[in-house]
């Protein structure tokens, strides 16, 4: 059996450091490979581009509308990859265009909420997320 890809979109910032590695070890949990990127360089965004292709499903932290992982999030809606979206509860709201997606939420101030949310999430949906979804 093959094992499932997740590759995680988020922010480069520090502050987000702490939530990727939340994701990583939960997706590691389920025995799913987190597709790893490197932090800067100028093969950066081939690498991200790389990784989204190969990946099984998404998961993209649209928190802060960031403008890099909205793109990134449009790049893999673009390759019909299923995607897990998270958004803390201390955002400022969510762009028009993803309302009515499902989405994790999870309180920043007390991470281990994603842990369990997303834990959750994967429970109800892991079968699904390897099934891309046709338009």
């Amino acid at each position: 059996m093959q094992t499932s890809r997740s590759i995680i979109l988020a922010p480069w910032d520090p502050n987000f450091q702490q939530l990727r590695d939340i994701v990583s070890d939960t997706l590691r949990q389920f025995g799913i490979e987190v597709i790893e990127l490197p932090y800067s360089g100028p093969s950066l965004q081939y690498a991200i581009v790389k990784g989204i292709q190969s990946s099984d499903f998404v998961v993209a932290d649209v928190s802060q509308q960031n403008p890099n992982v909205m793109y990134e999030l449009g790049l893999a809606q673009g390759m019909k990859k299923p995607t897990i979206l998270l958004v803390s509860r201390n955002s400022k709201g969510i762009p028009s265009d993803l309302e009515g997606s499902l989405f994790v939420v999870y309180d920043s101030e007390h991470p281990d909420s994603l842990r369990e949310a997303l834990g959750w999430r994967l429970k109800q949906s892991v079968g699904e997320l390897l099934v891309p979804v046709a338009s």
